[in-house]
């Protein structure tokens, strides 16, 4: 938070400094509006510089800073035909008269250089330009740390990439300068742990809902279970049910000696009791040469 309100003042200062300025002077032609730079890990730089009230009556020619040239094109999004000379941009004149500002997109290694783990970006050739009162912005690779940069400059942070700002001034336009060290975490490696990181969730949610399944499953199961015995308790009459109360009990069986000993069921009654549990595929009755096993199914 007291990051924001700091930018915001120092915004607010620049363009009242800036409006003072432009009104105290009178030097038509060639104005830079913007410069924006984005470093990237391999020290490669990405910028953009903003041109206003462009004089078109002849070529524009500005330093193109041993950079590529990617793009020359009004506000409106027309494409200018160029050349280059050298050091030197030369920007053709255009079929409209109103052009007001002029985008030149670049791209350059020669921008930076390093020298161990410590990378230097250095900016000279803007005294060649009309670069007073104008702000300059720079992104530093993924995870960044300042050495040392030229001053006065505003420092700020975005999704950890830092930004070094400046208001330029004639003294500063001859150079502009940072040190700074990448640190061993790059955006590509976070990019690919975080992609690791998103595909071990996946597994383990995966893994949670195969768990959730398999004990709905099992609650299911055994709730069905608890129904078929209640279903098969409600058929049962008479005798029949001490009978399978006491099978339930024993998980192995029970004889039918030991069945009739527990019941006091009648031998007799307690033989025709089984064949009938038997026939109704309620229980299993296994011959054990002289005895029998009474088991409860399941």
């Amino acid at each position: 938070m007291m990051k924001q309100l700091l930018k915001i003042i120092f915004l607010l200062a620049v363009t009242v400094l800036a409006s003072n300025l432009s009104s105290a002077t009178d030097n038509p032609g060639i104005e830079l509006a913007s410069m924006d730079f984005e470093i990237k890990e391999s020290g490669i730089a990405f910028f953009s510089i903003m041109l206003s009230n462009p004089d078109f009556s002849s070529d524009l020619s500005i330093p193109n800073f041993d950079s590529e040239i990617l793009k020359v094109y009004t506000i409106n999004n027309k494409e200018l035909a160029y050349d280059t000379q050298n050091d030197t941009l030369i920007i053709h004149p255009s079929n409209q008269s109103n052009v007001s500002t002029i985008t030149i997109e670049l791209s350059s290694q020669k921008l930076t250089s390093k020298e161990g783990s410590n990378w230097r970006f250095d900016l000279t050739s803007l005294d060649s330009l009309n670069a007073e009162n104008v702000i300059m912005s720079v992104t530093l690779p993924y995870n960044s740390t300042i050495r040392a940069h030229s001053e006065p400059a505003f420092i700020s942070s975005e999704n950890n990439h830092i930004i070094v700002e400046w208001f330029l001034s004639n003294e500063l336009a001859k150079s502009v300068m940072i040190q700074y060290i990448v640190n061993s975490i790059s955006e590509s490696q976070i990019i690919v742990n975080e992609e690791e990181k998103g595909i071990n969730n996946l597994i383990l949610f995966g893994i949670v809902g195969l768990v959730i399944i398999l004990t709905c499953m099992i609650i299911t199961t055994k709730k069905l279970h608890n129904k078929e015995k209640a279903y098969v308790s409600d058929l049962l009459i008479g005798y029949e049910v001490e009978i399978v109360n006491l099978l339930r009990k024993s998980k192995k069986g029970l004889t039918q000696k030991r069945l009739q000993l527990e019941s006091n069921i009648p031998k007799s009654t307690l033989s025709r009791t089984l064949r009938r549990l038997e026939v109704r595929n309620i229980i299993t009755i296994n011959n054990m040469g002289h005895q029998n096993l009474i088991v409860l199914k399941k």
